[in-house]
């Protein structure tokens, strides 16, 4: 069975002895995509098999499928809404951080960019009678 945990999926299967799982993998959340199975619906990745109240997870790093099933719609509905929300958070969590980066990546430039303006080691373009192109510099 899966399990929603921060970032990713968590596979186990049931144990016969000792644990009642036994860990088999996981699925990052953002390599994964998820699909709906309508009900009755038997195809390749279900081996056949007719599925009801299901989905299907695809793990795009490794190119494999999962078809899960739950008990009831409303099982479903609850599983599909939590993997949605890890996804919607993991989004916003990631945007957070490259808007971070952006700014510390853009104020060390434009610290750079005066000092090499001091410098004097702007690239020039000779064609526009040398005029300077911000955020460009010469290498030493």
């Amino acid at each position: 069975g899966f399990d929603v945990v921060p970032r990713r999926l968590k596979n186990s299967k049931a144990a016969t002895e000792g644990p009642r799982y036994l860990f088999r993998g996981r699925i990052n959340t953002e390599v994964m995509e998820v699909e709906n199975v309508d009900d009755g619906t038997a195809d390749y990745h279900s081996s056949g098999n007719i599925v009801n109240n299901g989905w299907k997870i695809h793990n795009t790093a490794k190119n494999k499928w999962f078809v899960c099933m739950a008990k009831t719609p409303e099982e479903k509905q609850e599983w599909l809404e939590a993997i949605l929300k890890e996804r919607e958070r993991r989004k916003t969590l990631r945007l957070g951080m490259e808007q971070d980066t952006w700014v510390m990546v853009s104020e060390k430039g434009e610290k750079l960019y005066h000092l090499m303006t001091k410098q004097g080691h702007l690239i020039k373009d000779r064609k526009r009678k040398l005029t300077t192109f911000p955020k460009c510099f010469l290498g030493r």
